[in-house]
C-alpha cells in the first residue's frame, strides 16, 4: 500500500486528534486492542497506524503499552529518587521546567469591573480545539472545546460574571499558541492572569515546574508545597486549574499509577502525556 496516501501536514495533524481520541477511549485500558477499535469506529486499521505515527511519532502498540498503570508507576519511583522532585532523566534526556511561564493575580476589584474586557477565540491544536481568553495582562482562561463555533465556557462566564466578551484574537493567544501545538519551549514569555484564591494560585504556581516529561501526584505536589496533610485540599486546587496544559495538571496522576481524573477528558489527558513521554523530543 502507498504510504505517501497517509501523509498529513502538521495543520491535518491537528484535525486528526477527534479520530485518534474516539479510538483510544476504547483501547487504553488494553482490554480492546486497539484494531478492533479502530474497525468499531469505522476507520481502517492501516490507516490510523499511520496517522497514529504520524501524529505520535510511534505506533499504537509502544504508546498503550508504555502508558499502562505498571509503567507510569515505575516513572514515579524515578522521578521520586532524584534530590529535585521534578528533575528525572527519561530516555536520555533532562526534565527542566518552562520558566518563561509567570502568573499574575486578578484583583477582586477588576473582576467586579463593568469595563472588564475579556478576547475569546479558538483554535486547532495538537489535542484538540481549544478556547483561549486573555485580559490585557495576560492568559485567563484555557479549555478545550468539541466546535469551532464559539460558545463561552460555563467556566469563564463564572470566573468573570461581569466582564465584556469580545470574540476576537489578541497577541496573548498568538504567544500561547507554539506551545500547545509544539510542546516545547515558548519563543515568547507568557503571563497568565488568574482568578483563585491565595492557596489556589500557589499550588498552580507549582504545577508549572513540572517539565514536560515527567510526573507527580497528588501527595508528593502536597509535600512539595508543604501541605502533606492537605492531599485533598491540593487535589482541589489542581481540578479547578482554569488553563489548560499551560499549567500542566495533566502530569498529576494518582500514587498507583492511575490517571485519575481530567476536566478535559481521561483519554486526552491519556494522549497528552503519552505523547510527551514516549513521543519524540520537540525541538
Amino acid at each position: 500500500m502507498n504510504k505517501e496516501k497517509f501523509e498529513i501536514t502538521s495543520d491535518e495533524k491537528k484535525s486528526v486528534f477527534p479520530m485518534l481520541e474516539s479510538v483510544l477511549e476504547k483501547c487504553r485500558d488494553g482490554r480492546v486492542s486497539w484494531i478492533d477499535a479502530a474497525k468499531s469506529c469505522g476507520i481502517d486499521p492501516v490507516c490510523f497506524r499511520s496517522l497514529f505515527n504520524t501524529w505520535a511519532g510511534v505506533d499504537p502498540e509502544r504508546f498503550i503499552g508504555a502508558m499502562t498503570p505498571e509503567n507510569l508507576r515505575k516513572r514515579l519511583d524515578v522521578g521520586s529518587l532524584g534530590p529535585d522532585l521534578f528533575s528525572s532523566m527519561f530516555d536520555g534526556r533532562r526534565c527542566e521546567p518552562d520558566s518563561k511561564i509567570d502568573i499574575v493575580p486578578v484583583s477582586p476589584e477588576t473582576v467586579s469591573d463593568v469595563t472588564f474586557e475579556v478576547r475569546c477565540a479558538s483554535y486547532p491544536t495538537t489535542f484538540g480545539r481549544v478556547l483561549l481568553a486573555s485580559t490585557s495582562v495576560g492568559i485567563c482562561f484555557a479549555g478545550y472545546v468539541d466546535t469551532d463555533k464559539i460558545s463561552l465556557p460555563v467556566e469563564l462566564l463564572r470566573l468573570f460574571p461581569h466582564a465584556d466578551f469580545l470574540l476576537e484574537s489578541d497577541e496573548m493567544h498568538c504567544r500561547a499558541l507554539p506551545y500547545f501545538n509544539e510542546g516545547s519551549r515558548i519563543s515568547d514569555p507568557i503571563c497568565l492572569h488568574l482568578k483563585g484564591t491565595p492557596f489556589q494560585l500557589d499550588v498552580w504556581r507549582h504545577l508549572l515546574q513540572i517539565p514536560r516529561g515527567c510526573l507527580t501526584t497528588y501527595g508528593m505536589l502536597a509535600r512539595e508545597i508543604g501541605a502533606s496533610s492537605a492531599s485533598r485540599a491540593v487535589g482541589g486546587a489542581v481540578g479547578s486549574n482554569p488553563v489548560a496544559y499551560l499549567i500542566p495538571c495533566h502530569r498529576v496522576i494518582r500514587s498507583s499509577g492511575a490517571l485519575g481524573g481530567y476536566h478535559w477528558g481521561v483519554t486526552r489527558k491519556f494522549l497528552m502525556l503519552g505523547k510527551e513521554l514516549i513521543g519524540p523530543v520537540a525541538p
